[in-house]
């Protein structure tokens, strides 16, 4: 996971889930990303580990013997009001996803769980609790935009950018998801010192930026502008 391993590489997880296969899978996804893996196949268990370890991250399913993953989350936030706690469950009913909703988690997780969506909860938790640089912004596995030093990150490699490329993905990584028309792209990116913004000349800018960063992130809002869109 490139960039987002690195902020858990110091850290835990505690996984809970009575099943043992889905116990052995998830402990393999999470081993190379985490300094710690625990794993727990009960309750009782999990709340034992989670007293004799420091424990930053926990994966909770909800049919738990011994104690259920309600109980085990109560308890936990007792302690912890503040860790990230994300539910596995096959149970997706209304009274599930209403007590899920009040025992203040940070993610749920239908099963089957795909290795897609432990990504991008370990992404949302990642930039969330464990990014010491919140100038450094992810914008995917992939790529991070430094707001400080402008410097653009693609697979790990520096790509050289002129000085509107940067006035450009500033803007846009200050308003990810946010339609910017022509006119705030014309007064941040095109200063006093500059010609006056053409339609041509944007175009150029965004087809250029757009070739740099490879993904395709910056859509079209029609007859308003454009948006850098992350998921």
């Amino acid at each position: 996971m490139n960039d987002i391993s690195d902020l858990f590489k110091e850290k835990s997880i505690l996984i809970i889930e009575d099943q043992i296969d889905a116990l052995n899978l998830m402990c393999e996804i999470m081993t190379p990303i985490f300094a710690k893996v625990y794993a727990a196949k009960d309750g009782l268990s999990a709340v034992s580990i989670y007293e004799d370890n420091d424990i930053h991250t926990v994966f909770c399913d909800i049919d738990l013997p011994k104690l259920n993953g309600f109980d085990v989350i109560e308890y936990i936030r007792k302690k912890d009001f503040n860790i990230p706690i994300i539910i596995t469950s096959a149970y997706t009913d209304k009274r599930t996803l209403l007590k899920a909703s009040n025992s203040n988690i940070h993610g749920f997780l239908e099963k089957p769980i795909s290795f897609k969506d432990i990504k991008d909860i370990l992404k949302k938790i990642a930039l969330q609790f464990f990014n010491k640089n919140k100038n450094i912004i992810v914008l995917n596995d992939n790529i991070r935009f430094d707001l400080n030093t402008y410097d653009l990150i693609i697979d790990g490699e520096s790509i050289p950018l002129t000085l509107k490329e940067k006035r450009l993905l500033s803007l846009f990584v200050k308003n990810i998801n946010k339609p910017l028309s022509y006119e705030k792209i014309e007064d941040i990116v095109w200063t006093i010192d500059d010609k006056n913004m053409t339609m041509s000349s944007l175009r150029t800018l965004i087809k250029n930026v757009r070739k740099k960063i490879k993904y395709d992130l910056i859509k079209n809002v029609s007859k308003l502008g454009y948006k850098l869109e992350v998921k």
